[in-house]
């Protein structure tokens, strides 16, 4: 697969009007192709399996007959954001169908076991903003099936497979993460693993197939990553100390908030206490909002380059990590309060995240201020 593009650049100058600049690149498609080589690893041809059309990425299946690809009609930001669908190739004639039924965005998808079926994440409708709904597909019959609970207050973000007749799934349910496990036949999910009881906030992982030994990443409030492993049953284990020299510093206390919007609807958020804290003082208040808004905070660790909670914690600050209305983790409908409604709901989830914390945690009122990138610093303007 390889990526080509000629650059054009356009300057427009109106008399008594702004003048500006746009590029338009005539970008050509990813193709995928296969190429064969003998015994010596002599080259003995290539054969292209698409034409016409964008290729994003691709999974084969274990028995090596078939590829499952993300295929849009255009090599544009936007067509991989919401034109994706999942297409079906025979490897042996090149025939080619389209199998999954999402409509706006997709995530990860993967073959099970037996090649049978193609399990895959994507948004609910075209207007849900975000991955949040996990699917099978039968590939004989073409059947598509939602495994997702229904109303689900949370978000899927990532599929596997247990074997052939279970999923393995990874929901963000407010600010903790879960990893379960559901039947093809659908019915109740079984949660396997709980990061509101582990208090890891844990990625996707790897996994041996006999789904004994796992391994991920992980984060907690006070240590910003390791690698862990679990086996299924126990505590997770952390096996990694990439970052000793956090046991040497006096960190801010963090903690989950709740507070009621002013019409009703509870909004949740994660509070760092400045280091020292003290109830009935008064400390200044920095909110870092998120971008998105398809995003949310979880009760992991939260300082980076452009929110440096723990460091402002340090220097006497209370930050504010909000997950105000359209924030994913909290299911489809929770994000659709702020479609077509930018910066309304969403930015009175902040404004009285700032005054619960005035009346109760001691924020001064004088002293507030608000930070973001991307949609987060528009809502925080």
């Amino acid at each position: 697969m390889g990526k080509q593009s000629d650059l054009f650049l356009v300057r427009v100058m109106k008399p008594n009007r702004y003048g500006f600049i746009y590029y338009e690149e005539n970008l050509k498609n990813n193709n995928l192709c296969i190429s064969s080589f003998d015994r010596d690893w002599v080259h003995t041809g290539t054969i292209q399996l698409t034409e016409g059309m964008n290729v994003w990425d691709f999974e084969f299946n274990r028995q090596g007959t078939h590829i499952a690809a993300s295929i849009s009609p255009k090599n544009l930001v936007d067509q991989q954001y919401m034109f994706r669908k999942i297409h079906l190739i025979d490897i042996q004639s090149g025939n080619m169908k389209k199998i999954s039924a999402n409509q706006g965005k997709l995530g990860n998808y993967v073959f099970s076991p037996n090649g049978k079926t193609l399990a895959y994440t994507a948004a609910s409708t075209i207007n849900d903003h975000a991955v949040s709904q996990v699917y099978i597909v039968s590939l004989d019959e073409g059947i598509v099936t939602n495994l997702t609970p229904e109303k689900f207050k949370g978000h899927v973000t990532w599929v596997s497979w247990r074997n052939n007749e279970e999923v393995l799934y990874l929901s963000e349910e407010g600010v903790y993460p879960k990893l379960n496990l559901v039947s093809v036949k659908g019915g109740k999910r079984n949660v396997i693993l709980d990061a509101s009881a582990s208090g890891i906030i844990f990625d996707a992982p790897e996994f041996n197939d006999d789904f004994t030994q796992f391994v991920f990443t992980g984060s907690t409030p006070a240590d910003y990553v390791n690698i862990y492993a679990w086996n299924g049953e126990d505590e997770p284990r952390r096996i990694t100390d990439i970052n000793p020299q956090l046991k040497e510093k006096v960190l801010g206390r963090q903690e989950l908030i709740r507070y009621n919007a002013r019409d009703e609807r509870e909004i949740e958020g994660l509070l760092i206490c400045p280091v020292g804290y003290e109830g009935g003082k008064k400390y200044p208040l920095i909110v870092y909002v998120h971008g998105g808004p398809e995003s949310h905070h979880s009760n992991g660790w939260l300082s980076r380059y452009s929110t440096p909670g723990q460091v402002m914690a340090g220097k006497g600050y209370m930050v504010l990590y909000p997950n105000y209305r359209a924030s994913t983790g909290y299911g489809v409908d929770f994000a659709m309060e702020g479609f077509m409604d930018p910066a309304g709901k969403e930015f009175d989830d902040i404004a009285d995240g700032i005054e619960y914390l005035i009346s109760e945690k001691g924020a001064d009122r004088a002293r507030v201020g608000l930070a973001g990138g991307s949609y987060g610093g528009y809502a925080s303007g």
